[in-house]
């Protein structure tokens, strides 16, 4: 069994993403839940690159709406 390493998302483009992903949430174009899938097909964005693009972006926008 091997173990695939954590993609690591540099900051800035994480912030990027944020904001695309934030509009995007705002929009209600789509269940967010669906959204690494659209960066995939929008973006070109690998899988596993999108997934941890999504995943990050959820830990903000709790974080954000926890601070409310």
């Amino acid at each position: 069994m091997s173990i695939e390493p954590k993609i690591v998302i540099d900051e800035q483009d994480q912030e990027k993403w944020n904001v695309i992903l934030d509009d995007l949430r705002e929009s209600g174009a789509i269940n967010m839940f669906g959204a690494s899938s659209w960066l995939e097909n929008n973006f070109a964005v690998p899988r596993k690159e999108a997934q941890q693009i999504f995943n990050n972006w959820t830990e903000t926008y709790l974080f954000n709406t926890s601070n409310r």
